[in-house]
């Protein structure tokens, strides 16, 4: 402890010796390395290791980022608008049929692609609209046998 005590204000070390840069460590004197200068040829350092910059203004971002691949929801979300679509369109059987099997294909090819939320809602209404049409159908045909006018 006793380096300490022998303080020159003319010297770069605490205990009176002129500084080494050869990186051993002599008695007393610890000795850190040399500090890189931030001149034009050298590379600035920070907390995480040395670190090139692309140029003054610091790292270019975006440049080398790979990008997730984004979902294709088009098909998933026309499914569910045809679905709920469905629900009017059931009233007449000729607007019904094309409006629920076009939201089924759609609905099952929307759930390869992404959006697989909107792409099964599409598929649930359709099929109940499927169904309500398919009823309806089958009721307007019956009362057009028995001879049922509105």
């Amino acid at each position: 402890m006793d380096n300490y005590n022998n303080y020159d204000p003319n010297s770069s070390q605490p205990n009176g010796q002129p500084a080494d840069h050869s990186g051993q460590q002599t008695a007393g004197n610890y000795n850190y390395g040399a500090q890189p200068q931030n001149g034009y040829g050298s590379q600035q350092m920070n907390n995480y290791g040395a670190q090139p910059q692309a140029n003054g203004y610091g790292q270019q971002y975006g440049y080398n980022m790979q990008m997730a691949p984004q979902e294709r929801k088009g098909q998933s979300i026309a499914s569910m608008v045809l679905g709920i679509c469905g629900f009017i369109a059931w009233l007449i059987p000729l607007f019904g049929y094309p409006v629920t099997i076009v939201g089924l294909i759609m609905g099952i090819s929307g759930i390869k692609k992404g959006g697989m939320g909107m792409a099964i809602a599409g598929i649930i209404c359709s099929s109940i609209c499927l169904l309500l049409t398919i009823g309806n159908s089958v009721l307007g045909a019956m009362m057009a046998m028995k001879g049922f006018t509105y």
